[in-house]
């Protein structure tokens, strides 16, 4: 009877802390010079630079294996992002160029999609396209080597101009089903947050920001409904197509760039570590201690770098 009773408390003791939320894992540490986080469904992939040379790595989400080295490249990586396909470099100063390099999960060699004279400053990716912000020479005579966003196939091709001729730096580009949303930066100045319809049309100011109120660039967010943006104390909210900013958020001062987004949350980086704000309203929650420079979501946890390590952070 007792080795029933003891078996018995063993199994529901097992069966409370796996229904249990549990608190950070550590998914891997010693990392130095940790820069860009990306995920996706079955593991976590992240970059580091000595200064001369970037390496990315790859953990699987659910296992304590340690980390695996997927590739190594001259050069500082800018941007970071994945698809079902593969994994998408911004490379900056291989060979005086930057290049958006493909690195294949599965089959295949690595391939350079873009190879530019311009600065890459972001990167995105929908089902279909690779979308990209660079700097350059605003009076330059050949409108791919003025500041602007372009958008190239994911299999590769020519690169088409959707805007040109910015006056600032463009940066922060994220996408909606339908928009493709940037920063356009003129430091010192002010931040003007643009939109176009992924089809075609006229850019749309959707918003300037001062640049004393972001001390840097303001973070973008977006959904199929609207455009969020992150100043040092709010986070507004716009409609997709524009109009009135409205203050969705008071927060923690923070001078990060850092804004991802869920069906139910965003998160940013507060002072202390990453923090999360309901889509549906109510207060900002720290999710945990340790400031970093990178977040990522997916529909299970939050991860984030902090202090040469990679954490994951179940959702509650």
């Amino acid at each position: 009877m007792r080795i029933h009773q003891s078996l018995f408390l063993a199994l529901a003791i097992a069966t409370l802390h796996a229904c249990a939320p549990s608190g950070p894992k550590m998914v891997a540490t010693g990392q130095q010079g940790m820069q860009h986080l990306t995920v996706d469904l079955s593991y976590v992939y992240w970059t580091t630079s000595d200064g001369r040379t970037s390496t990315l790595y790859k953990a699987l989400k659910d296992d304590n294996q340690p980390p695996v080295q997927v590739v190594a490249v001259p050069g500082r990586v800018e941007a970071l992002a994945v698809d079902d396909d593969g994994l998408y470099l911004v490379v900056s100063g291989a060979q005086g160029q930057d290049v958006i390099r493909k690195i294949p999960k599965k089959k295949g060699q690595p391939s350079d999609l873009v190879v530019s004279k311009n600065k890459i400053t972001s990167i995105a990716l929908d089902a279909t396209h690779v979308y990209w912000t660079q700097n350059g020479n605003p009076g330059d005579s050949d409108d791919t080597m003025t500041p602007g966003v372009l958008r190239v196939m994911r299999t590769g091709g020519t690169p088409l101009n959707l805007a040109t001729r910015q006056q600032g730096i463009p940066r922060q580009i994220t996408l909606s089903a339908t928009h493709v949303y940037w920063v356009d930066s003129e430091p010192g100045k002010q931040n003007t947050i643009l939109g176009l319809r992924k089809g075609g049309g006229s850019v749309i100011t959707m918003a300037v920001v001062p640049d004393a109120e972001t001390s840097g660039v303001p973070a973008l967010a977006s959904d199929d409904t609207s455009l969020y943006y992150k100043t040092r104390t709010t986070i507004m909210r716009l409609n997709a197509d524009g109009g009135v900013a409205v203050k969705f958020a008071t927060i923690p001062d923070s001078d990060s760039s850092i804004l991802a987004i869920d069906a139910h949350n965003l998160y940013f980086e507060g002072p202390r570590g990453p923090m999360r704000f309901g889509l549906a309203g109510g207060p900002a929650v720290p999710v945990a201690d340790g400031a970093g420079p990178a977040i990522a979501v997916d529909s299970q946890a939050v991860y984030w770098l902090t202090a040469g390590s990679v954490i994951q952070m179940p959702k509650r």
